[in-house]
């Protein structure tokens, strides 16, 4: 743990990186970023599909390319709520979820309730030739 925080003593901006209370930027810019770096990530790797070891115009051209892509994706998103990845995660899609998550919980429920019923039933009946049989019936196999 020492070393840790003795590196972050040395790289202080580490956690102006990672702490809103340590960073300099706007509260309300802080939060309106992304918390993960997924979209830094997945841009690398489309940057890399589209070429390495480009010439500088080739390659802002390039990065031209995949933000006017990013950007037709993101306004489909915003003006038709059309996501363009797999499992959105929007407002309607969250709320769907949630709803077959509790109909799919009241179901379990009364799939139990009615395994409880038929096992009680068949305690009942367990009772009722328990107490119609003798043990002397069992023993001669009387009692099938």
């Amino acid at each position: 743990m020492k070393r840790w925080l003795d590196h972050k003593e040395q790289h202080p901006w580490i956690l102006w990186c990672v702490s809103p209370a340590m960073s300099d930027m706007r509260k309300e810019d802080w939060y309106s970023t992304s918390n993960s770096t997924n979209a830094a990530e997945s841009a690398h790797a489309k940057s890399k599909r589209l070429g390495v070891h480009l010439s500088l115009l080739a390659a802002i051209s390039k990065g031209r390319k995949i933000d006017s892509e990013f950007l037709t994706m993101q306004r489909g998103r915003i003006t038709f709520g059309i996501s363009s990845r797999y499992g959105n995660m929007g407002f309607i899609a969250r709320k769907k979820k949630n709803i077959r998550r509790q109909q799919n919980k009241m179901k379990k429920a009364a799939q139990t309730s009615r395994r409880i019923r038929l096992l009680e039933d068949n305690e009942e009946e367990l009772e009722e030739v328990d107490e119609n049989c003798d043990d002397d019936d069992v023993e001669a196999g009387n009692h099938i």
